[in-house]
């Protein structure tokens, strides 16, 4: 028998006529600044311990190996903010990943609310080409003269909506594909 083997070329990022591909159903994964380097040259590990335990139990919310997500930017953009508070971390200590999607992601069994509705596990490991995108998590309402002057008077939902907005339209940003990563 003869085996036959090909190198098959990965899909381009960009259209033939040169624009960026929108990702069709991206998953977004909340995490520290500190930890994107690493994410873009290993990807992310499932068996990794997750940083949240749940408060009436004290158990961690990642009890299977897992990587978790969300489907919906604006979700994401309430986890990170309730993660930038919880840690007492400033906004730029906290990133939000744009990942590719796919059928690996399944909705997070925990039916946990405060996970909203659009949380998503994977049991696999992200590969760093995964990684499609990586957003910081903008200054909050009172102190964002960006989003104070697109959105007048604005709450935190309207800061949720302007952002996540801006974060779920995005096309995939091409210096931050592990191909370009210049410090291994």
């Amino acid at each position: 028998r003869a085996v036959i083997s090909a190198w098959i070329a990965p899909a381009p990022r960009t259209t033939p006529a040169g624009e960026p591909l929108r990702m069709a159903n991206p998953v977004y994964h909340v995490t520290f600044t500190k930890n994107v380097a690493d994410i873009q040259k290993r990807g992310l590990d499932p068996l990794s311990q997750s940083l949240w335990e749940k408060a009436e139990t004290g158990e961690r919310y990642q009890q299977d190996p897992s990587v978790y997500g969300f489907s919906d930017p604006k979700e994401a953009l309430n986890w990170a903010t309730k993660m930038a508070w919880e840690f007492e971390a400033s906004p730029s200590d906290i990133s939000i990943l744009t990942l590719e999607g796919g059928d690996h992601w399944q909705k997070d069994p925990s039916g946990d609310l405060n996970l909203g509705q659009s949380a998503q596990q994977s049991l696999r490991l992200v590969e760093p080409s995964e990684v499609l995108d990586v957003f910081s998590l903008p200054e909050p309402v009172g102190t964002n003269a960006e989003f104070q002057e697109a959105v007048p008077g604005g709450d935190f939902e309207d800061w949720k909506d302007f952002y996540s907005k801006r974060l779920g339209s995005r096309p995939p940003d091409q210096s931050n594909l592990p191909s370009r990563i210049t410090n291994p």
